[in-house]
């Protein structure tokens, strides 16, 4: 099941904190989660929803403009270990090299690519994460209001 689809299936319940997506761990902003770093939590529908939309604008931004190197061999040589990559290519690169794609697959994914603006599309993503930031639940972890 995806993010957004287990966050659907979450709710009204608080997401967030370790137990479920925050923007540090889902989107790799960060070392990981831990209780005292991560005391942002995101409780609200509005929340929810300002999490859903940035995560649709990740999508496009990290299968269509990300590119990836992936990992073809490891070999021991010693106490080192020698790693052997292919060529960056973003995932839909990727996928329109498997020539698995019916034509018509093929044409949607390629008109949603050419109507893609990077520019436009990471000044969209940093407008999302504002609002998120603005949504957060600043409350200590034990409930009670900060001072």
């Amino acid at each position: 099941m995806s993010t957004v689809g287990r966050l659907a299936a979450i709710g009204r319940r608080r997401f967030g904190v370790c137990g479920g997506p925050t923007l540090a761990r889902e989107v790799g902003a960060g070392g990981g989660c831990t209780a005292r770093s991560c005391a942002d939590r995101y409780t609200s529908r509005p929340a929810h929803h300002a999490l859903q939309a940035l995560y649709a604008l990740l999508r496009l931004h990290l299968n269509f403009l990300r590119p990836v190197r992936k990992l073809l061999s490891k070999q021991r040589v010693g106490a080192k270990i020698l790693k052997r990559y292919d060529a960056a290519q973003t995932p839909y690169q990727r996928l329109l090299a498997t020539n698995v794609l019916t034509p018509a697959a093929r044409a949607a994914l390629e008109q949603q690519f050419l109507a893609l603006n990077p520019a436009a599309l990471a000044a969209a993503i940093q407008h999302r994460l504002e609002r998120l930031w603005s949504l957060a639940d600043r409350r200590p972890l034990g409930g009670a209001p900060r001072p």
